[in-house]
């Protein structure tokens, strides 16, 4: 759809849009009252004017133009359309004529249409699962330094994470046998204990190209791809992996936010998009940040975050490449986000660069590259035409 003008009189807008029904051109009118008391133009509404079929475009405009000269031309009077089609058509170009169409539909605006039924589902999908984990944490106290890592994670965690490796097993099997002090301090193991320390000790997993660039550089990655077993459980059928991390968040702020920007993006790109184009938008997001994410740091990372550095990107893309489709995300918000990403990304790269000299590390616990990766995807699919709200 192509957005053709705005008229600050509904009245006028009314009449114009009968006058395209007299035409045959397919089109909608999206009214919006402003409601902004301190305004000096409270009450007063705005009409955006939209048609279907691009083809129609120098057509319409011309049109339009000439309502807004002289809306009180008989030319826009309904009842004497007929008698003047004749006379109209010497003084415009008109294309063929087109068959009859539906009545004129007033569109509400955007920003008023409820949230689709898809994006609310992923809020409270998200939402449980985060207060379910928390109801099901790990059952054996876990010291602070230990508290961060993925492999004392509750059993909600552990079925959705991108991968739970053998040695992650191992170690949990261990914890709850012989506690951590033992596992700290194996010298008072009995024989059972000590194999299974041993066959912990001998049991590989992948480490993340992070993890082994600061080991051997260059080098140790090359060993690292044939030593290192990856996508453990994956390869064992557990295709849910692949999406399932973004529905994981590590706290309450975390989710908050996450949530926060899904109904901001998720809200305008779901209004647009049929649902399976919207779910296989989210599918393909998730599903590559995650892997960029895993392969770059292992199973380490939950949360919908690179999704969402997809979403925006995905939209800023559509309002420069097609901004009658409505997106509506300001600019100074695609700049701080911007800002945010790289400066996140630029922090890491300075921490490597700190643990490889010095083993003194300053990096938050950011998913950076699943924001890097998520942000690319979401311009290609922005370019895409099937991605296109005329499409749909």
């Amino acid at each position: 759809m192509r957005l053709i003008g705005t008229l600050d009189d509904k009245n006028k807008a009314l009449s114009f849009s009968r006058f395209l029904h007299q035409k045959g051109i397919f089109h909608q009118i999206e009214t919006e009252i402003n409601q902004d008391w301190g305004h000096p133009e409270y009450g007063t509404y705005r009409c955006r004017l939209w048609i279907q079929e691009e083809d129609q475009m120098e057509e319409v405009l011309n049109w339009f133009r000439l309502f807004v000269e002289n809306p009180n031309n008989s030319l826009f009077n309904p009842a004497t359309i007929t008698s003047h089609l004749n006379k109209v058509e010497q003084i415009l170009p008109l294309s063929a004529p087109l068959p009859p169409l539906p009545s004129t539909s007033t569109a509400q605006p955007w920003n008023k249409r409820p949230m689709g039924w898809m994006t609310r589902a992923l809020v409270g999908i998200c939402t449980f699962l985060f207060f379910l984990s928390q109801l099901a944490e790990f059952s054996i106290k876990v010291p602070d330094k230990y508290s961060g890592l993925t492999l004392f994670s509750s059993p909600i965690e552990r079925s959705l994470l991108y991968d739970y490796p053998k040695f992650y097993e191992l170690i949990n099997r261990f914890i709850h046998l012989y506690g951590f002090d033992e596992f700290e301090h194996p010298e008072e193991l009995p024989p059972e204990g000590t194999r299974l320390l041993k066959q912990i000790n001998q049991t590989p997993f992948w480490p993340g190209y992070y993890q082994l660039l600061l080991k051997g550089g260059w080098n140790s990655i090359k060993e690292g791809l044939t030593k290192y077993p990856s996508f453990e459980k994956i390869h064992d059928g557990q295709i849910w992996r692949l999406f399932s991390p973004c529905l994981l968040h590590g706290d309450l702020l975390h989710l908050f936010f996450n949530m926060l920007w899904l109904i901001v993006l998720g809200k305008q790109i779901e209004q647009r998009l049929s649902p399976f184009r919207y779910a296989l938008f989210i599918l393909v997001v998730g599903i590559t940040s995650n892997t960029a994410q895993y392969l770059m740091s292992g199973p380490n990372f939950v949360g919908f975050s690179g999704v969402l550095v997809g979403m925006l990107a995905f939209i800023w893309i559509r309002q420069k490449k097609a901004a009658w489709e409505g997106y509506q995300i300001d600019r100074l918000t695609f700049i701080f986000m911007l800002i945010f990403v790289l400066s996140m990304a630029a922090i890491q790269i300075l921490s490597f660069f700190l643990e490889k000299s010095f083993d003194w590390s300053l990096a938050p616990n950011i998913a950076n590259m699943a924001h890097l990766i998520g942000g690319m995807v979401g311009i290609i699919l922005g370019r895409s035409h099937f991605f296109s709200w005329r499409h749909n």
